[in-house]
């Protein structure tokens, strides 16, 4: 609020007084302390805004100054958030389970098991029973989708299985 902003408003109040004191003369008090009341306004209002226009625009230290500098964050890959998103969900229930984590960790595991010369379907005494559980060429589709899905033990489990080869 500048200075004539100010001026203006607080004549304007006075204005409004001496209607108000002409018009309703029975009510002065309630008259007087809104007069009061936006006259105190006024003057927070102008006080506030000398201080502010008396302060530095800039009260960063350099080290706030450096950290807001720094580069933003290299987008993540669509397919680290596609898996991140199978193994949450895979928690949850036995259809994401079999239909969305499943997939990735028979492709980890095919792959790995090949490096070794041997065949998914062979692959049940290098891999840990977690993970035989999970990517097994027979393993049932559930008949239940809305059952719970692995727990996030038993994934890190097969996850470190299928490392480990």
């Amino acid at each position: 609020m500048t200075g004539a902003r100010s001026f203006l408003l607080a004549s304007l109040g006075t204005v409004a007084l001496a209607v108000a004191l002409v018009w309703r003369p029975g009510d002065r008090s309630l008259a007087l302390d809104a007069y009061a009341g936006l006259l105190g306004a006024v003057a927070v209002a102008a006080v506030a805004r000398r201080q502010l226009a008396a302060a530095p625009r800039e009260r960063r230290s350099e080290i706030e100054r450096l950290l807001a500098a720094r580069p933003p964050a290299e987008p993540r890959l669509p397919e680290l958030e596609r898996l991140e998103r199978a193994v949450e969900l895979a928690t949850q229930t036995s259809f994401d389970a079999h239909f969305r984590l499943r997939p990735a960790l028979v492709q980890v595991a095919e792959a790995r098991l090949a490096l070794r010369g041997v065949a998914l379907e062979d692959g049940e005494p290098l891999l840990a029973p977690e993970a035989w559980a999970l990517v097994r060429p027979d393993r049932p589709r559930p008949e239940q989708h809305r059952l719970p899905g692995v727990s996030a033990s038993e994934i890190r489990a097969a996850v470190d299985s299928l490392a480990a080869l």
